[in-house]
This record gives C-alpha cells, sequence and structure tokens, in this order.
C-alpha cells in the first residue's frame, strides 16, 4: 500500500496538482499496527514532503463503538 501511494500521490503531487488525499481502506474492519504505520504514519510524511497540504486518512471501523455494538449483536443473534 505505502508505495502504491507513494507512486501515485508522493513526488507526482506537485506536478499533478493534487494538495489533498483522503485514504480509506475498506480491507481493514480492525487496524493493526504495520497498516497503521504505513497508511498514516509513511504515506502523510511521504505526501506532505512532496508538496502535499492536506493528508487525512479514515479510521477503522473498529475505533467506533457503535460498530462495536453491531458486532456484539451479530454474535449474540440480537
Amino acid at each position: 500500500m505505502a508505495k502504491a501511494c507513494h507512486r501515485r500521490y508522493g513526488k507526482g503531487a506537485t506536478k499533478r496538482r493534487i494538495k489533498q488525499v483522503l485514504v480509506v481502506s475498506p480491507a481493514f474492519v480492525a487496524d493493526c499496527l504495520e497498516a497503521l504505520h504505513k497508511l498514516d504514519i509513511e504515506n502523510h510524511a511521504y505526501f506532505m514532503d512532496n508538496g502535499g497540504q492536506s493528508f487525512k486518512v479514515v479510521r477503522c471501523f473498529n475505533d467506533d463503538l457503535a460498530f462495536t455494538e453491531v458486532l456484539k449483536n451479530i454474535v449474540l443473534d440480537k
């Protein structure tokens, strides 16, 4: 994922006039340290160092208590 972001949004950001990125990773229901590091830290730094102005990452579903409640209800079959 990090390399894809680097190629698409990194050094070419200024040339392509891409100044803002919102990263969504729907494949992750729960976050893990490696994914968080690559999506949020590595890519953020790379993008901003190459002319980006705004880089935001949508948090994984497990970051929301409502999602935990939905999972609980599914498991308990409510």
